[in-house]
């Protein structure tokens, strides 16, 4: 595992040994937080253990920390730091003491605080709402600390009860926490059958593409998992 940081080693000789895929997202990015939403088999998890991959086999160091244990197998890579928890003051604990790496993955942010949440008395809510934005914060100091990326994935909020559905309605989970990512995208599942999904990941707010560019096309199958990067 390379010891210098991504900034370092995309302005040194060394960019030569990591992934199109690394300087690619360091690019739309850079040392900073990033998010992906969407709902349930849009991709999500997919596409950060198949970056998570794409890091590791560069030599950088990946922490990921795994609230639902969706993954179809579990990442057992020498660069992949993999931790599972499904309560939600220990996953907070992990992000609050995040060790150094060149990329945090934490998949997903939005499930344990809605299930602590609806658990919660009204005080503790609020609670609940403000330890949501310190995760974010955790994470984002981290990424300017070790000159790191993370992604968080999320889940959309639910628009009961409303007819019509706009943009603003299919927000991810977060409220004030989401100010803290710098870039934050959105999946959704495209045509779907027994043996092949496929998913596209668009930009909801990215200050540089604005919202609706695609980004990436995912291909899921049995076989693993494809991601185009279109930018």
């Amino acid at each position: 595992m390379s010891e210098k940081t991504i900034v370092e080693m995309v302005k040194e000789k060394e960019k030569k040994r990591i992934s199109e895929v690394v300087r690619k997202i360091y690019s739309l990015v850079g040392y900073d937080t990033f998010m992906v939403f969407g709902p349930t088999g849009s991709g999500k998890t997919s596409f950060a253990l198949w970056l998570a991959h794409q890091f590791a086999d560069s030599r950088l160091k990946v922490y990921y920390i795994d609230s639902e244990r969706n993954l179809s197998k579990i990442p057992k890579h020498e660069n992949i730091e993999y931790v599972y928890t499904p309560v939600f003051d220990e996953l907070y604990n992990y992000v609050r003491n995040l060790p150094k790496a060149h990329l945090y993955i934490l998949d997903s942010i939005g499930t344990p605080v809605l299930a602590a949440y609806a658990e919660s008395s009204m005080y503790e809510k609020g609670t609940m709402l403000l330890k949501m934005v310190t995760m974010m914060n955790y994470l984002k100091i981290a990424t300017y600390r070790y000159k790191a990326i993370a992604l968080i994935t999320n889940q959309p909020v639910s628009p009961y009860g409303k007819e019509k559905v706009s943009e603003e309605d299919l927000r991810p989970v977060g409220a004030k926490s989401l100010y803290l990512c710098k870039v934050i995208w959105r999946t959704r599942i495209v045509t779907t059958t027994p043996s092949e999904t496929l998913c596209e990941i668009t930009t909801w707010r990215d200050r540089r593409y604005g919202r609706g560019k695609k980004i990436a096309n995912i291909r899921i199958t049995d076989r693993g998992v494809e991601v185009r990067l279109l930018v």
